[in-house]
């Protein structure tokens, strides 16, 4: 009888340890998010502005914007994403920056952070916010390859819309690249992660 006893608890803890779990596919911060969406499969577009020191990007910013926007088509799961370019500074809930914010020796390749509309800096695990900031530092980024430099901005809009490092995974946008991240746009589990946080767009 414990025989049995004991192999039914093994068999339990077992299937506690091996059954993969959805909500470990992708990380959040506590389910909080971009007031308003995240354009609502284009019915209701976002839009991002690109700052001076950013413009010389052409192809990792708008590369990652695209990628993101046509996860459907890409990886087979689609989410509302739908971001567009704007001059319009007022417009836009995602800011691009580029500039040597930290160095060359900081190893850091980018910061994100989110903020309220009146210009407060949000603790993103307590509450939404009405925009993000990403900030390129260029030393750092610039020594990347174009793969990577594609990969880098669209991890940072990952954060932007509500997304945390997922450095479990290294087949996930939201890997941090000195984590091992392998691919450069979002993969299922980050567009999952996006349709968990924005289910009505």
């Amino acid at each position: 009888m414990k025989k049995n006893v004991y192999l039914a608890l093994l068999l339990a803890i077992t299937c506690v340890l091996y059954l993969p779990s959805a909500a470990g596919a992708y990380v959040t911060f506590n389910d909080h998010v971009l007031n308003g969406g995240v354009g609502s499969w284009g019915v209701a577009d976002r839009y991002y502005y690109v700052f001076e020191g950013a413009q010389g990007y052409t192809s990792a910013i708008p590369n990652a914007v695209t990628d993101w926007n046509n996860t459907g088509t890409r990886i087979g799961v689609t989410t509302p994403v739908s971001f567009l370019k704007t001059t319009s500074q007022s417009a836009s809930v995602m800011f691009i920056h580029a500039a040597n914010y930290f160095g060359s020796g900081s190893g850091i390749i980018a910061e994100t952070d989110q903020w309220t509309s009146g210009g407060a800096l949000v603790d993103q695990y307590s509450s939404n916010w009405h925009h993000g900031r990403i900030r390129l530092n260029t030393p750092v980024f610039e020594s990347l390859s174009t793969y990577n430099r594609e990969g880098s901005v669209a991890h940072e809009m990952g954060h932007v819309m509500g997304l945390g490092e997922n450095n479990s995974k290294p087949g996930s946008v939201m890997c941090q690249l000195g984590s091992g991240r392998t691919v450069n746009n979002a993969q299922k589990d980050d567009a999952n992660g996006i349709n968990h946080l924005y289910p009505n767009g």
